[in-house]
């Protein structure tokens, strides 16, 4: 289940104007001033802004040589770093806290699913009453919880609310994962884990790193997504006595899942990385953290199923 297109903001681009040198220079003498008179890191920002706003309209009226460009550019290099004094960018405390949950999320999840592995293998293969319905509940609490997350944005941004269904929905999501990876062998549960980290490590590095922007291939990419699905439940009704069918309808599902969501995670990475056409505010932490571990466990099950699968043949 992906997130709603309104969350996402359009980054708004700023059209230079005409102006005259004599304008240009006071605005210059104006801004150079006012960082020595705004002390406090918000105001400081405020006359950086300024400054890398009208920096546009210096370079079309014949000024790159100006002295505060070279200054712009500095400072802007030290604000993406976060080295700045006292001025330190939202965004990289986005990330931080955003990354951070997610780590926290995924450690409670691989926490169950060793235990589905080890103690609670017995419990979940039983099929007992008891297991079946805190799976019910598991998967009921999941979905009613990424609907709250997704959907009222004033709760996915109060706090402590909104740690409290981020908790809620982790906990459900990392059971569901358990009882369903206890079917499987160890083997094969180490070695999809093992290959989700890698993609997972190595698609992120890219949507960190390249200059392509991907968000803008959303819509795209959620049509592929909902034709996977229908094309997935067609085989099925059509092809359900066929267990040859189904097998191979399975694995090749499998690989284009894990391909669609590789993409959506590349997207997600740059949504919260910024800098894109489409981005996460700051504020969104919460829904950001879900987003990335709904690809991280998808990627993971489909993965599994595929090596599941091939060893068996």
């Amino acid at each position: 289940m992906r997130f709603a297109p309104h969350l996402l903001s359009p980054v708004q681009h700023f059209q230079p104007i005409s102006l005259n040198n004599s304008h240009l220079n006071n605005l210059e003498i104006f801004l150079n001033k006012s960082e020595f008179h705004l002390n406090a890191p918000i105001f400081q920002k405020i006359a950086l802004k300024f400054k890398q706003k009208f920096k546009i309209l210096l370079s079309n009226n014949n000024k790159l040589t100006s002295p505060m460009l070279e200054d712009i550019e500095s400072q802007q290099a030290q604000i993406d770093k976060g080295i700045m004094t006292g001025i330190e960018n939202p965004r990289i405390g986005f990330v931080k806290k955003v990354y951070g949950i997610i780590s926290m999320q995924l450690i409670l999840t691989t926490f169950l699913v060793y235990l589905g592995q080890t103690s609670l293998s017995d419990f979940f293969r039983s099929n007992s009453p008891l297991a079946i319905s805190l799976l019910v509940l598991s998967l009921v609490g999941s979905l009613i919880t990424m609907i709250t997350i997704v959907c009222y944005i004033s709760l996915a941004r109060t706090v402590p609310t909104n740690y409290i269904l981020l908790g809620i929905f982790t906990l459900c999501e990392a059971y569901g994962v358990a009882y369903s990876t206890s079917f499987f062998e160890s083997e094969h549960v180490i070695v999809a884990a093992f290959l989700t980290t890698s993609l997972t490590l190595t698609l992120t590095l890219y949507a960190w790193t390249t200059d392509r922007d991907v968000t803008v291939y959303t819509g795209a990419i959620w049509i592929l997504a909902w034709g996977l699905l229908a094309f997935s439940l067609l085989m099925f009704f059509f092809f359900f006595w066929s267990s040859t069918v189904l097998t191979f309808t399975s694995i090749m599902v499998s690989i284009l899942s894990t391909v669609i969501y590789g993409f959506y995670l590349v997207v997600d990475s740059q949504l919260i990385v910024g800098g894109k056409r489409y981005g996460l505010g700051v504020d969104d932490y919460i829904i950001a953290a879900v987003i990335i571990y709904v690809d991280i466990i998808i990627l993971f099950m489909r993965i599994l199923q595929i090596v599941a699968s091939l060893s068996k043949r």
